[in-house]
């Protein structure tokens, strides 16, 4: 009786250690899948943040151009003593005296 003890603790002790083996493996295997979907998940972080900081670097070059172009022409100077249009019409005025 006592034997047929021991060999159910034997059996017992085997069977959890089987269980306790096949939990390793598999909280190993989930380990593993773990670093593989971070590892991916940075390699993307990392590449989406190059191509803000690319976008950012284009807005920035673009934004300092198109501020050169979006600026108002200067306005031409008159000479002093009279307008632009002062002057055009007495020319126009000269040339039909002729």
């Amino acid at each position: 009786m006592e034997a047929s003890k021991v060999e159910q603790d034997n059996l017992r002790t085997g069977i959890l250690l089987q269980k306790d083996k096949e939990l390793l493996e598999q909280r190993q295997q989930f380990q593993a899948e773990a670093e593989e979907r971070h590892a991916k998940y940075i390699a993307e972080l990392t590449e989406y943040q190059g191509m803000v900081r690319d976008l950012f670097e284009r807005e920035k070059a673009g934004a300092g151009a198109a501020a050169q172009f979006t600026k108002a022409p200067p306005k031409p100077r008159t000479p002093r003593g009279g307008s632009a249009k002062k002057e055009a019409a007495a020319e126009t005025n000269a040339a039909t005296d002729d």
